[in-house]
């Protein structure tokens, strides 16, 4: 599990080539048979609690779509005692990237419209 700051300014450059592993698994890779290739991963990324609404987007609306888009489980834990929140995603390395990726347009967004 990696954790890191979350940056929506980070100059990063994601690939447009993402493989959804979909399947019925839901998720559970424990029913993957050894050696199969990459195993799904968390990553837990540390984010001011006012940029959450950011990334919920209206009723959830937001977060929905980057779930649904990078195939991620994404859960958002109670914000900490600093007002950071932790956002831990579960999935496969390359669509976590997306995740995260989908989540730093959200706050740009967010951030542009707030000026506008």
């Amino acid at each position: 599990m990696t954790r890191s700051r979350f940056n929506p300014n980070n100059q990063q450059q994601y690939s447009n080539n993402y493989n959804n592993r979909g399947g019925g698994g839901g998720g559970n890779h424990m029913n993957y048979p050894p050696n199969h290739g990459p195993m799904p991963t968390t990553t837990q990324v540390t984010i001011p609690n006012s940029l959450s609404s950011a990334i919920l987007g209206p009723r959830g609306t937001r977060i929905a779509q980057i779930r649904q888009q990078s195939g991620c489980v994404i859960k958002f834990d109670d914000p900490l005692p600093s007002n950071d929140r932790i956002i831990s995603i579960i999935g496969m390395p390359n669509n976590i990237q997306q995740a995260q990726y989908l989540m730093q347009t959200a706050v740009k967004q967010w951030n542009n419209s707030a000026v506008s």
